[in-house]
């Protein structure tokens, strides 16, 4: 554990205003009632089950396992909520969440997508020969709307 701090406790670790209160109340029920669920993974990058666990909480005080792999250096979400949850998280509690206020999942795709297209992209398009095959590794890429509009 990197220090205690990171322990889960369900302690926050910054103030969180009403709307999300409420929407870690919300989650906390779903998984306390065996809606979501987690599930352990080894090291996305070399497969590795030797780890040692950093954290166990994240910074809204919900349980989210990170762990550094000893094998390669990787940190990563080595206990996390499985597809089908995260798929109800985003759509259901993320904007209120992270952004503290709703405006629901289709408003705040369509915005990433929009700042993605007028700002990211017209920057990148002089810089990135978008006529061949790219790999793009994008971490932390919310509800993904950021990478859809790269080719339009």
């Amino acid at each position: 554990m990197l220090s205690s701090r990171f322990k889960f406790d369900g302690k926050e670790c910054e103030e969180l205003n009403e709307f999300q209160i409420k929407a870690k109340k919300e989650i906390l029920e779903k998984i306390d009632s065996g809606m979501y669920q987690f599930e352990n993974i080894n090291c996305p990058i070399c497969k590795s089950d030797n780890k040692k666990e950093i954290s166990q909480k994240d910074k809204y005080g919900l349980p989210h396992e990170i762990s550094l792999c000893k094998n390669c250096g990787f940190l990563y979400a080595s206990k996390r909520l499985n597809q089908e949850s995260y798929n109800d998280f985003y759509i259901h509690h993320f904007n209120d969440l992270d952004i503290g206020y709703s405006v629901g999942f289709d408003e705040s795709f369509k915005s990433q997508y929009n700042n993605a297209k007028n700002s990211i992209y017209p920057f990148l398009k002089d810089e990135i020969d978008f006529s061949r095959t790219l790999n793009i590794l994008e971490v932390g890429c919310s509800s993904g709307g950021q990478y859809r509009c790269s080719r339009n």
